[in-house]
């Protein structure tokens, strides 16, 4: 009998709790604010320049992909750089599926739709935010996304066929 009457009020406990939102936008200098994830977007001769600051948290991943893909289309990009080296985090490896197979998702009905060009998209990171077997870019790229995952600027840059001196 405790045990019941310990689990009904538990239970009413956590009904009663309001929910957080995670994502929310606001207007800083033209920076959107993801918690306390910001980015700028900076056009580059050859491509487009995401730059990405502050802590990444798993909830993010459709708003983070659709960012990237929302700046391709606005700006008709064929080549995006995505720079979070900047940015902090960990991700389990369910979390980087789920990062990858939206962006691959929203990616491919993007492109069937005709509302974006055929992008490249080459996203620069650190450990431990970038895994050494780059499961998010694997899985992106086997559902039609070209995309490379890199710790290292200047082979993203080499891959996205730019000069590394417009970085």
């Amino acid at each position: 009998m405790r045990g019941a009457k310990f689990f009904r009020n538990f239970t009413e406990r956590s009904r009663r709790r309001p929910r957080k939102k995670s994502l929310t936008r606001g207007d800083s200098g033209g920076k959107l604010r993801m918690m306390s994830l910001t980015f700028r977007t900076a056009v580059r001769e050859g491509y487009l320049l995401m730059t990405y600051k502050g802590r990444y948290v798993p909830s993010m991943a459709a708003r983070f992909a659709g960012q990237i893909l929302a700046a391709c289309e606005k700006r008709h990009a064929s080549k995006i750089l995505v720079d979070i080296r900047e940015v902090t985090g960990r991700l389990s490896p369910l979390d980087r599926l789920d990062l990858g197979t939206t962006a691959g998702e929203k990616h491919r009905a993007l492109k069937s739709s005709k509302k974006i060009p055929g992008c490249r998209f080459a996203v620069v990171g650190k450990y431990p935010l970038i895994d050494p077997k780059r499961l998010a870019g694997t899985v992106a790229h086997g559902l039609g996304m070209d995309v490379k995952v890199s710790t290292d600027m200047s082979e993203a840059l080499v891959w996205l066929g730019v000069d590394a001196a417009s970085f």
